[in-house]
């Protein structure tokens, strides 16, 4: 920053500088990307299911899966992981078979 533009930031009567009104950090806090990453990722993991959806009850079948536990899955709210919570909802139903 040069000279001139510091100059101009003061304040008149006090001769500190002026903090603007609005101001923006240069990096937001870590805990706000992590959890802005997390769920973009959560939500793209839904819009993964809604796609499969598309397939019919054999093809999910070959691939091990039921439409109504995809469904489930991509209802799931954002703060949960929809692909943890239904491998643990298909080995729940393989022990109980």
């Amino acid at each position: 920053m040069n000279r001139r533009n510091n100059e101009t930031n003061r304040h008149p009567d006090t001769g500190r500088v002026q903090v603007p009104a609005f101001y923006m950090p240069a990096m937001p806090p870590i805990q706000l990307t992590e959890a802005l990453d997390r769920w973009i990722s959560h939500w793209l993991q839904r819009r993964k299911f809604r796609r499969l959806l598309n397939y019919d009850d054999q093809h999910l079948a070959v691939l091990g899966l039921k439409r109504e536990d995809l469904a489930w899955a991509a209802r799931q709210p954002l703060q949960t992981d929809a692909f943890e919570v239904l491998q643990q909802r298909l080995q729940g139903c393989a022990r109980t078979d």
